[in-house]
């Protein structure tokens, strides 16, 4: 019979395995457009728009339907293609009520330097936990890879009329920064936030929404939150992807983390970033150039190397690719989590209970900060909890479920 030590060793190599459930990033490909007919039309539908650019007719509708959650719903322009998509929720709860903090709000609204408002922590927030949900105001059809309607002045203006006083006192209280495109598509262009789960529905376009507090969220380079769209509560949620202190700047990024050098994540910015990371531009370059020059295969290789021959020095260039990575403010990148994935296993060959517990902990976190924390990457977890009680005896600290 192998000895407790050996079997480690080779649930070590299991743990990167059944942890591998995130692909590496890879860059966008276009979405084949899909067969209509499979879709239908909206229940609680209005009227339909012309699309001028798209030639795709977009309905006017209420998400949620009024009355049928609490928390409000969204003025929405929708494809059937979307409506669709949005309705398979429905065996999963839609449209389901807000889940918010357990402990109650951790954010405010105040002034910050040269940004006009921003949010704020009212007290510390640890890894992973929920900052907040909110619907969005409007929700319409925008160019891809952009915030900018395909709609007309004129169709948005129908849609924001639909809501209530107070919510278009909201919508218009925020900042345009393309006056040029209007009052309502300039306005929407500066404060849309992409719909995830509706990115890839229509080609051509995506779906962004404009929201009363979510909209005011300032951009960091080096971001401590994350926002992730959840069609179930059809609800943005916004959870941190690293610990942020009481009255620290609740930041997301606008821009590709990926991007190794400060003057490509300018490029695709409409302002000057004065974040850590662009203030020092030069040493942040040069620490996006080491981390992302690793290459994740090459990585997970030499842990398997690292496993037959432990002398192999992997441990401490794990360490260290963790410690630049945070040095950096990059715990929101496929990169931070393969290190932490890679540490449970070096734990796990150890046979040390506590780094384990530690490891699968923050990934777990990491990955419901980011919006990512799937069932699937939860069982995962467990199980990898109970297969290493089963190996050696030792109860690990359980792996939590809760979002606060």
């Amino acid at each position: 019979m192998s000895s407790p030590i050996t079997q480690l060793r080779s649930a070590a190599s299991a743990v990167i395995a059944r942890l591998d459930t995130e692909s590496a990033p890879s860059p966008p490909s276009s979405v084949s457009d899909l067969d209509s007919s499979t879709y239908s039309s909206a229940d609680d539908a209005d009227s339909e728009v012309d699309d001028p650019i798209q030639f795709r007719s977009y309905i006017l509708c209420t998400k949620p339907p009024s009355g049928a959650v609490e928390d409000g719903s969204s003025e929405c322009f929708m494809s059937n293609r979307a409506l669709s998509k949005i309705d398979e929720n429905k065996d999963r709860g839609y449209p389901h009520e807000l889940l918010h903090p357990l402990d109650g709000p951790s954010y405010k609204i105040g002034p910050v330097d040269s940004k006009g408002l921003g949010l704020y922590a009212t007290r510390d927030i640890g890894l992973g936990s929920l900052i907040m949900t909110e619907r969005a105001l409007m929700i319409t059809p925008v160019l891809k890879q952009s915030s900018t309607p395909v709609l007309t002045e004129e169709q948005l203006g129908t849609c924001l009329r639909r809501m209530d006083e107070s919510s278009q006192q909201s919508f218009r209280s925020l900042t345009n920064c393309f006056p040029e495109l209007g009052s309502i598509r300039g306005l929407f262009n500066t404060n849309g936030l992409e719909i995830y789960g509706l990115d890839n529905v229509d080609a051509g376009s995506s779906y962004a929404g404009v929201f009363k507090d979510m909209s005011r969220i300032n951009h960091s380079c080096r971001p401590n939150a994350s926002l992730s769209f959840d069609l179930t509560t059809f609800a943005m949620r916004l959870t941190a992807v690293r610990s942020i202190k009481e009255s620290e700047e609740i930041c997301i990024t606008y821009c590709q983390l990926e991007h190794r050098l400060s003057s490509a994540r300018k490029d695709t910015l409409w302002f000057s970033c004065a974040c850590q990371s662009c203030a020092d531009a030069e040493a942040s370059d040069a620490r996006r150039a080491d981390i992302f020059r690793i290459n994740p295969w090459e990585l997970a290789d030499s842990f398997y190397t690292w496993i037959q021959d432990n002398t192999f020095g992997y441990y401490s260039r794990l360490q260290n690719l963790k410690d630049l990575i945070e040095e950096e403010g990059l715990e929101d990148t496929y990169w931070y989590r393969l290190v932490l994935k890679q540490l449970a296993g070096v734990a796990f060959a150890f046979d040390d209970a506590e780094n384990v517990a530690k490891y699968l902990d923050m990934v777990r976190k990491s990955y419901t900060g980011s919006g990512m924390a799937t069932p699937d990457v939860i069982g995962v977890l467990e199980a990898l909890e109970m297969e290493y009680v089963r190996i050696i005896g030792v109860k690990l600290v359980p792996v939590s479920r809760s979002v606060a």
